[in-house]
């Protein structure tokens, strides 16, 4: 923050207090000069880019912000704008306004508006103190970067909350969600998933952490963070108040119908994915991770997300409809089941697919998958990866308007039987 620079509090009259060293900026010292030579910019840069924006600004303006009447006219809007970064002036981020410069717009302005600094003073609150909001969302991490307590609370509300240990339970729902109401093979699949990701976390209230099974060490057999991570496969947990628990991550309960038999009691998977054990077969499996990084990095550097929802129209199907059907995934699906391979998610679906069935046999079975609380980090994964094509792809095309049933409330709710699309959550809304 510049020298001498403090943020002025508000006396009782709603005016801004005076203090000692206060600053007092001036249109000729200071407010001229943002614009025309911003002082947060390399020194060699400011002039060039300072007359850049004023040029833009006389085009869509119009408004002259090296005119003192303009700037002053437009003071309040120009201070909102610079401060919430949609100011048209630029979208590099290095050029936006700092923090301490909008401060001397706003007690520029609550100064009135003075051109030099022998005007007077004439205080009034035009320009509030800003106060943000506080910050809701969710941050996910990389599971292997949890705190021990992080981990352990994950865990017991994975246990307490959801009962993935229990018959009937939350989990068990959670599970017959996804069979039933997943999309797969068009363009609502990863968005749909973001919503049941973000409905667990809405019951849970904690952010899903995620399995970066794309990591350099994923595909190294010698690395102790290839394979699934420890987390999923530890036999026991510290429960914050029962004390030592089965880990709800590894013993999550199957599809049973009789709650009494103990075959495949548990969610399965892979059984070298526990054991580890050195040799041929342990390298090929760590190493499939190359065939699903280059996949996945090529489905990155595709320019369009995906074939529009009404595709299948064109087929003579219904509105909406998969165009694939893949019920069961083996750990290296072949190509041709992709019939999309020129977007984004088209490719992406193959490595998706090949991972859940690398890590089977539950995981290997979309009727099944739900079960198992890798599910829940590996998508939290594959989310992190859709909103890295999203984010490095913008002006996309989506078909907004389609339902991600039975997501309701911006996926904060469930509704599954209400006849009224528009009261379900869209793919424009994620």
């Amino acid at each position: 923050m510049a020298s001498g620079f403090k943020s002025l509090p508000l006396a009782d009259n709603g005016h801004d207090t005076q203090k000692a060293g206060e600053i007092e900026p001036t249109w000729q010292d200071n407010i001229s000069k943002l614009f025309s030579a911003p002082y947060w910019l390399p020194e060699d840069t400011r002039e060039s880019v300072g007359a850049s924006w004023i040029a833009m600004m006389k085009f869509w303006g119009p408004t002259d912000l090296s005119n003192y009447d303009h700037v002053k006219k437009k003071a309040t809007s120009i201070y909102q704008h610079c401060r919430s970064k949609s100011m048209p002036l630029t979208d590099d981020p290095s050029q936006y306004f700092p923090e301490e410069a909008l401060e001397l717009i706003r007690h520029w302005t609550n100064q009135g508006y003075r051109k030099v600094s022998t005007d007077p003073i004439v205080r009034e609150t035009v320009i509030p103190e800003p106060h943000d909001p506080p910050v809701t969302w969710r941050n996910r991490k990389d599971i292997r970067n949890l705190t021990p307590e992080e981990l352990q609370t994950y865990r017991a509300k994975l246990e307490d909350i959801l009962g993935v240990g229990r018959v009937k339970s939350k989990w068990q729902e959670l599970e017959f969600l996804h069979a039933n109401w997943c999309l797969h093979y068009q363009e609502a699949t990863f968005l749909w998933h973001r919503a049941y990701l973000r409905y667990v976390e809405e019951l849970i209230d904690f952010p899903i952490p995620y399995w970066n099974c794309l990591a350099a060490e994923s595909k190294d057999p010698n690395s102790e963070f290839s394979g699934l991570p420890k987390e999923f496969c530890d036999e026991e947990y510290e429960h914050p108040t029962k004390g030592t628990r089965p880990n709800p991550l590894r013993y999550a309960l199957a599809l049973i119908d009789d709650p009494d038999v103990e075959k495949h009691r548990f969610v399965e998977r892979d059984p070298i994915l526990y054991s580890r054990e050195a040799g041929e077969e342990w390298n090929r499996k760590v190493r499939m991770f190359e065939l699903y990084q280059e996949q996945i990095g090529f489905s990155l550097q595709q320019k369009t997300y995906s074939q529009p929802m009404n595709i299948t129209q064109e087929q003579g199907l219904p509105y909406g409809t998969s165009w694939a059907s893949i019920p069961e995934f083996d750990e290296e699906q072949l190509d041709e089941d992709y019939p999309y391979r020129a977007e984004f998610d088209g490719l992406f679906e193959q490595p998706h697919d090949n991972i859940h069935g690398w890590i089977g046999p539950d995981m290997a079975n979309n009727s099944f998958t739900g079960f198992d609380p890798v599910f829940l980090s590996y998508h939290g994964n594959i989310d992190r990866i859709t909103e890295i094509f999203l984010r490095s792809r913008r002006g996309l095309t989506f078909t907004s308007s389609f339902p991600l049933r039975p997501f309701i409330n911006q996926a904060r709710e469930l509704s599954y039987s209400d006849p009224r699309e528009y009261i379900y959550t869209m793919v424009g809304d994620t």
